[in-house]
């Protein structure tokens, strides 16, 4: 076994050797041949043998002659690889069709290129057959024959690699379009993108200059009235008189602090919106601003959004919003009501507090054709916002301690002393935490002096209800519909020795403290008033830092539509109040959201702001001055009375009302001497008759005067 290994290994040696021989011998005529063919002397580079061969493969094939040694080369290549050059009849055959193939090419292409062999075969055998064109088709043919016989290459995988060649070149176009469309469309947003920024920058700028101009004539305008009235003063004063108040009834402005003028950094803001626009593109929502409000505490910016955007991601990116802004609370209105635009209020850089005296000065507020005035505060665009209490016609204030509720009620107060006297106005205030209210102690307006015993509160608001019921039968027998009709009547004088009947607003300061003494009573109370007491002129405020269902009921709520919150804690506190969130993100000091009967969501206001010095001045002016009061209210006597509102009439009592009407007077001594009945029974009679509003005040020895005619008597109402 060795020593045929060894002479096997020895074979193989001398077989390597061979091939390397042969390699290099092809490789060398290969080279002489190629020599020979380029050079012009062929005799001088190559010799005797290059030239001869070189003219013979000249003259015979041609320019195809620089085929020969290419397939030398390629069959060196194969010696130098050590392996076997295994000779095919088919690749003799396929060497040869290539031959004839090529050379028939190259003489159709130019004359004369194909050698002896090119034109034997095109002019004498084949030319005449099948044509110049034909013989162009025979030619490619043939290559590609020889072609499939020297390489093994079928027609199916040259059409596969066609088609593979070909689906690659479609790939790469195609993704040559698709990025050359990406880049188009990106250059087109980028230029829509600045034509955007430059259109809002110049609104803005445009927007700023308007601003200036309204703000320099406001300024001018004000130096005028200021200038008439140093020529004018006594005019002025008429004219304040008409505005404020009635009659003589006058509450002067210079008991307020006037209203100091603050810078807004409009430019800052303006900075801001950008930020905004770059926050919201940092999550592909390319947006557009198409204004900026910027209020006393809060900045709103109106958003124009693409078409076929979820305002849902906007509504997410709440938290995004305000770390990018640097702001405490965003609150979002997706979108505004009213438009087709999306709010964005965050807090201003520089907030503005907002006096009482620049709302009570305001042109709105004296203009007001309202009943029962209330100055809110300013809305975010910077507009006064006076609403009137006899068309909500109750309202709930409702927040977190030191949110501001308090104060609201100041400025309610305020508003309703500048611009009504007390023979239009009348007020109950009830404030168990004897804490804000006491103050108005001893005012011309009040029915009752404060009322700080939470037991005697549920008395008076039973009371009110009285009070409504009788009000309501006085109404009927004077064939009027409401307050307001009654009240007409006598200014027109179609009813005649009668006063205007005033309006009563009844002020509750801390609601749960009543509720935890008597909740049944006081509910039933409420929602009594609440129902019925509008037409009569009864209107209820109610205030509590407790938003919770136990205080709030929902009979009471849903018999008080107009609704003020402050900011709470939660969310659940804000549906409670506004049956909808968003009063947890307020910002306090008298941030709020006013939720009226005639709007569908809440709108956003800073509430004005009094002092408690402001409030002791007007208090002791009005305590000074000597209006006509009208006819007072006496409640106390009515929450003495018994409750129960089916007791019989006395059987005297007809034969009493026919008596006084016949006296023109009426007095208790009177009927105990006509009536010949003891001074209880005649005192109970007389009281009656003052509920039915039949008989007036008692006037000492005048006796009281009576209302009801004969004529009433016969046709009564």
């Amino acid at each position: 076994m060795t020593a045929k290994t060894k002479k096997n290994r020895k074979s193989a040696d001398l077989s390597n050797k061979g091939k390397d021989i042969t390699g290099i011998v092809l490789i060398t005529i290969s080279v002489l041949l190629i020599v020979s063919f380029l050079t012009r002397v062929p005799s001088e580079a190559t010799g005797w043998f290059g030239e001869t061969l070189g003219r013979l493969l000249h003259d015979f094939l041609g320019f195809l002659r620089y085929s020969v040694p290419v397939l030398l080369i390629w069959w060196s290549i194969s010696e130098f690889r050590h392996k076997e050059l295994q000779f095919r009849y088919s690749m003799a055959v396929g060497v040869s069709i290539f031959i004839i193939g090529g050379s028939m090419l190259f003489h159709l292409i130019n004359p004369g290129t194909g050698g002896t062999l090119g034109d034997f075969i095109n002019d004498v055998m084949l030319g005449g057959i099948f044509g110049t064109a034909g013989c162009y088709i025979i030619a490619i043919a043939l290559i590609l024959i020889s072609l499939i016989l020297l390489t093994d290459i079928s027609v199916k995988k040259v059409f596969n690699i066609l088609i593979g060649i070909f689906k690659n070149v479609q790939i790469i176009l195609s993704d040559f379009i698709k990025d050359m469309k990406a880049r188009k469309k990106e250059r087109k947003e980028k230029k829509e993108k600045n034509k955007r920024t430059e259109r809002t920058k110049k609104s803005l700028q445009l927007k700023k200059k308007e601003k200036k101009i309204k703000k320099s004539q406001k300024k001018v305008k004000e130096k005028e009235d200021t200038g008439s009235t140093k020529f004018s003063s006594t005019e002025t004063k008429k004219e304040k008189r008409a505005q404020l108040g009635t009659g003589d009834y006058f509450v002067p402005i210079d008991l307020l602090k006037p209203k100091q003028e603050t810078d807004r950094q409009l430019d800052l803001e303006e900075e801001r919106g950008e930020r905004l626009i770059k926050v919201l593109l940092n999550f592909d929502i390319e947006t557009e601003i198409s204004d900026i409000q910027v209020g006393p505490a809060i900045t709103k910016y109106e958003i124009i959004t693409p078409p076929g955007l979820k305002l849902s991601r906007i509504k997410n990116l709440t938290s995004n919003i305000a770390m990018a802004l640097k702001a405490k609370t965003v609150r979002l209105l997706t979108p505004i009501p009213g438009k087709s635009t999306v709010g964005v209020e965050v807090p201003a850089i520089k907030q503005d507090i907002v006096n009482i005296s620049e709302l009570v000065s305001s042109q709105n507020f004296k203009n007001a054709d309202t009943a029962i005035p209330y100055c809110l505060g300013k809305s975010i665009n910077g507009e006064l916002t006076v609403a009137d209490l006899a068309d909500m016609p109750h309202l709930l204030l409702a927040g977190a301690t030191g949110s501001g509720k308090s104060v609201a009620i100041h400025t309610l107060i305020t508003s309703i002393l500048y611009k009504s006297p007390p023979e239009k106005v009348k007020f109950l205030l009830i404030d168990p935490k004897m804490v804000e209210l006491p103050a108005y102690n001893s005012i011309p307006h009040l029915i009752q002096d404060v009322i700080t015993d939470s037991a005697e509160a549920v008395k008076y608001l039973e009371a009110i209800t009285r009070k409504m019921d009788n009000r309501y039968n006085f109404l009927a027998r004077n064939n009027v519909a409401d307050i307001t009709s009654y009240n007409r009547n006598i200014r027109n004088g179609k009813i005649k020795d009668r006063y205007i009947m005033p309006r009563i607003v009844v002020i509750i300061d801390e609601l749960a403290d009543l509720m935890v003494v008597a909740k049944n009573r006081v509910e039933n109370a409420i929602v009594r008033i609440a129902q019925m007491a509008r037409a009569v002129g009864i209107h209820l405020v109610l205030t509590t830092q407790r938003p919770s269902v136990d205080v709030i009921t929902g009979i009471i709520k849903a018999n008080l539509p107009a609704r003020i919150s402050f900011n709470v804690l939660s969310g659940v506190d804000s549906r409670t109040i506004l049956d909808s969130v968003g009063a947890e993100k307020l910002l306090g000091k008298g941030d709020m959201l006013y939720l009226s009967s005639k709007a569908p969501q809440p709108e956003r206001i800073q509430g004005g702001f009094i002092t408690r010095e402001e409030t002791s001045k007007i208090v002791e002016y009005l305590k000074k001055i000597e209006v006509e009061t009208g006819r007072e209210i006496d409640l106390k006597e009515l929450s003495e009375k018994s409750i129960n509102s089916t007791e019989s009439k006395d059987e005297l009592y007809d034969e009493a009302v026919k008596l006084i009407i016949k006296r023109g007077k009426a007095s208790i001594s009177m009927l105990q001497r006509k009536l010949r009945i003891g001074y209880n029974r005649a005192a109970r009679i007389i009281d009656y008759m003052y509920e039915e509003d039949i008989v007036g005040d008692d006037r000492g020895s005048k006796g009281r005067k009576v209302f009801l005619t004969k004529q009433d008597m016969e046709n009564p109402k």
